[in-house]
């Protein structure tokens, strides 16, 4: 097991949606180059599952919600693109 840090580039592309009980946050970016992370667009329907095809961006949705008095993170998904220059050698 290793560990690393994940940066988020200030070219990421955000959305999301908020509703009375619920507010979802997701960013989108890449990591090869400015240009084509200016071109991501970040779904405000974005869901991650174990059959999403591969992508070569990388995704992070932040799902809060609100008790009426306070919103509070209630879960966080990731689509890491594992790419050969940070990830060389993925097992």
């Amino acid at each position: 097991i290793s560990s690393g840090s994940l940066h988020v580039p200030t070219t990421a592309k955000s959305n999301g949606t908020c509703g009375e009980k619920s507010a979802r946050l997701i960013v989108v970016w890449s990591e090869d180059d400015d240009s084509k992370a200016k071109k991501l667009t970040a779904p405000s329907n974005v869901t991650l599952n174990d059959k999403q095809p591969a992508i070569d961006h990388n995704i992070l949705v932040f799902n809060f919600v609100n008790d009426g008095k306070i919103a509070t993170l209630d879960s966080v998904q990731g689509s890491i693109f594992m790419d050969p220059i940070h990830f060389p050698n993925p097992a």
